[in-house]
């Protein structure tokens, strides 16, 4: 049997792990408990991005009237894309945001609209990094980072990623597709975030990108896919959403993911997806910090739906089970996915 620590003051999304080592069955649990959330929203600060910014601005409010609808514990900082202006590297643009401004929308709305004069080579993860570690966490960005929050990293670029960490070898905007070998790769970050937190469960990243034409995605007509944003994205379960769609339809969906009713579970081991279950039970509380996760839980069963319109399907890219529709589990709930490991996994 191995157990995962779970720390019981995190709020958020908590999760635990039992395995069987004789079947190699194994139980992913996870607990929807909402609480505090940090947000970061990284916003690329290129030349092209004004329209955007006045989307996002624009619509502002109705973040707002969301987070205080749910009761949210929340606080806001905002960072750009440039890592080339000494006085941006993932310095917050202005002062940490929280429910006690008089007008956070408005306040949101003016600083979001960061400008278009950065860097062309835009580096949102490195800046990430920056704003949630020290020195920076320390010093320019003291008091962002609360210990018992969960967090969250909002993405907001027409680009794709192009975090070197001084790797590359001219440092001009053709080099991120020219070296893509010299870019920290994104299962690095996801590896660093988790890392933050004891519950890795607790950080989540949002990608608002350009996706291209997929299956999944009609796309914006351009050519600039946010593909690291987007396996960073799922792979810590979080939303991944067209930069020229709704601004309004985003804002709702964050305040779903920022009260803690997440619906995409990164799953501990790679399954044999035909032996996928998931089942939903209510007023379910985590287990104390050392106890070992719970047992079999005993509630609503949810059905698979390829549809993708009110069940769970599984995403093998992002090794994850996504829920959707009326069933996304509430708050207060907890998930429970069992399944059989895949040969390999």
């Amino acid at each position: 049997m191995q157990t995962r620590a779970v720390a019981p003051f995190l709020a958020g999304l908590l999760a635990g792990c039992s395995v069987n080592p004789a079947s190699l069955d194994v139980a992913d649990t996870y607990f929807q408990l909402g609480g505090a959330v940090d947000v970061l929203f990284v916003v690329d600060d290129s030349n092209s991005m004004g329209e955007t910014q006045a989307a996002l601005a624009a619509n502002a409010g109705l973040l707002f009237v969301g987070l205080t609808a749910e009761g949210v514990d929340w606080q806001i900082g905002v960072v750009t894309t440039d890592m080339d202006d000494p006085a941006r590297r993932g310095r917050l643009v202005a002062p940490i945001l929280t429910p006690a401004d008089a007008n956070p929308a408005a306040s949101f709305a003016a600083t979001v609209q960061v400008g278009t004069e950065g860097s062309q080579l835009e580096r949102g993860l490195a800046s990430a990094w920056s704003a949630i570690t020290p020195p920076l966490t320390t010093h320019d960005n003291a008091g962002f980072i609360r210990p018992s929050a969960r967090l969250t990293v909002v993405v907001v670029s027409d680009e794709d990623d192009c975090s070197d960490e001084g790797q590359l070898p001219t440092f001009q905007p053709s080099d991120c597709v020219s070296f893509p070998d010299r870019l920290v790769p994104a299962s690095t970050y996801a590896a660093r975030l988790r890392g933050l937190k004891d519950d890795p469960n607790a950080v989540a990243v949002h990608a608002v990108v350009e996706t291209g034409t997929t299956a999944e995605f009609e796309g914006c007509g351009g050519n600039n896919n946010g593909s690291r944003y987007i396996e960073l994205a799922r792979g810590l379960g979080g939303l991944v959403r067209e930069i020229c769609g709704d601004p309004a339809a985003l804002y709702d969906d964050l305040v779903e993911q920022l009260a803690g009713r997440r619906d995409a579970f990164p799953l501990s081991r790679t399954p044999d997806p035909l032996s996928i279950s998931v089942t939903m039970a209510e007023n379910v509380a985590p287990p104390e910090a050392g106890d070992p996760p719970p047992g079999a839980l005993t509630g609503q069963s949810i059905l698979e739906d390829l549809t993708h319109e009110n069940g769970w399907s599984y995403d093998a890219a992002s090794n994850s089970v996504r829920i959707w529709g009326s069933v996304v589990p509430p708050l207060g709930s907890a998930v429970q996915i069992r399944y059989s490991v895949a040969t390999g996994g």
